[in-house]
């Protein structure tokens, strides 16, 4: 009694694939690498300004996106969540980070904000929603002109016209940050 079940062998990849169909995938897989790797090299040109030369591979892609000294680890970073933590345990803090603030200070935080308005109205409105929430510190990234970041810009109008009524409190060693105490008529 022979057996007439199918054969278990495998057959190498060659087998199911013709010559052409070979190479049009060869050619796939390196157009995709070298697709890959084109948009990597892209991503990983930094701007203009900025020390580092333009990178190649996804380690300077990972690299480019963060600015010196921006991370929790670095000591402006750490010097600025030492001084939140050490303020008045009612007082809220606006700054444009404000879930790594809470992190890493464990103080009460609150998101900067703007809004499309004319700006005394948009003022006004800010100025009474911070007063309703406790909010007694803004902290500005000095790393950010107002020039290139459109919220540093409008922070910068805001303590501008809090004129008196925002005094610096603090400024980090390295001058990346400042904090401004508010006070409300």
């Amino acid at each position: 009694m022979s057996s007439s079940a199918p054969s278990t062998e495998t057959k190498p990849y060659r087998a199911y694939l013709g010559r052409t169909e070979r190479i049009v995938c060869g050619l796939i897989a390196v157009a995709m690498l070298v697709t890959y790797s084109f948009q990597v090299s892209l991503f990983a040109m930094v701007p203009k300004g900025n020390t580092r030369e333009p990178g190649f591979g996804l380690r300077s892609f990972i690299t480019s996106r963060f600015r010196d000294g921006e991370g929790p680890q670095y000591p402006e970073p750490k010097a600025l969540f030492a001084y939140v933590a050490g303020l008045e345990p009612e007082a809220v803090v606006a700054f444009r980070k404000p879930y790594a603030l809470t992190l890493y200070s464990g103080h009460q935080t609150t998101r900067l904000v703007t809004f499309e308005k004319d700006l005394d109205t948009q003022f006004a409105i800010v100025d009474e929603a911070y007063k309703a929430s406790g909010v007694r510190y803004i902290i500005r990234d000095l790393n950010l002109p107002p020039a290139s970041d459109r919220l540093e810009l409008w922070i910068d109008n805001y303590l501008q016209r809090k004129g008196s009524s925002a005094v610096v409190a603090w400024q980090s060693p390295g001058a990346q940050y400042r904090v401004y105490k508010l006070t409300y008529p």
